[in-house]
């Protein structure tokens, strides 16, 4: 009988561990990851008489801190002390999603550029020099005043030091473009059609953007860095 009483409350307790209820306490840690993109860009114009009006060299970097592997979570901004390019303290603007710096650039030198991150606790101080050129339209001359509705028009790509570029036509800046071509640069040329519905727009803009991008990483961050032109021509449309 004393051995009845000594199993009985041991099967009882191990009964009480099987159905106790989980811990709610247990915190799963939080991983996040960070996105910057470093860029230079230099913008023109292109007037009827195929002159090309220079508008500026701008520089921007823009952070964004994320939670990794969480498709649901939007970016958020983080601290960093301060951002040089070519030892000139960029504009910062706080953004809830993401931080950028940008300002005006001088045009010497041309290159090298410097980039300067000077950083915070949760992201590195870093300093790197960029030696590659800023991308050139060479045949921007042969863009032409006024595109037939009608059938298509072909337009030469020339460029110097550029992977891609992507061509826009619209009449509004802020739409996203009535026709849109991403290329290679190693193509050389390109047929704009312009859609038959646009029967009420008598003109447009055409914006040429090439591009040249790659990456680094610096203490296991990715690093983006892109230099861009971007050429910009009103266009008359013939209907």
């Amino acid at each position: 009988m004393k051995k009845v009483l000594v199993v009985l409350p041991f099967l009882f307790l191990l009964s009480c561990k099987r159905n106790s209820p989980p811990n709610n306490d247990i915190i799963t840690p939080v991983n996040y990851g960070y996105i910057t993109d470093l860029n230079i860009t230099e913008q023109y114009n292109i007037n009827n008489s195929n002159i090309l009006i220079f508008n500026g060299r701008f520089a921007t970097a823009a952070f964004t801190k994320v939670v990794l592997n969480d498709p649901r979570t939007v970016g958020r901004s983080f601290n960093i002390d301060s951002v040089l390019f070519n030892n000139k303290i960029l504009t910062v603007d706080f953004i809830p999603y993401y931080m950028t710096y940008t300002d005006t650039i001088p045009l010497t030198p041309y290159p090298p550029f410097v980039w300067n991150i000077r950083g915070s606790s949760e992201y590195p101080s870093y300093k790197d020099t960029i030696t590659d050129s800023i991308p050139k339209f060479t045949t921007y001359s042969s863009v032409p005043d006024s595109i037939s509705q009608s059938g298509s028009t072909s337009l030469l790509l020339g460029s110097t030091n550029a992977d891609s570029v992507s061509i826009v036509f619209n009449d509004n800046p802020q739409s996203g473009g009535y026709w849109v071509k991403n290329l290679s640069c190693a193509s050389n040329s390109v047929m704009v059609e312009i859609p038959a519905g646009l029967t009420l727009i008598t003109n447009g803009k055409m914006y040429f953007t090439f591009f040249k991008k790659y990456f680094k990483m610096v203490s296991n961050k990715k690093i983006n860095y892109e230099i861009s032109a971007v050429y910009t021509k009103t266009i008359s449309i013939v209907h």
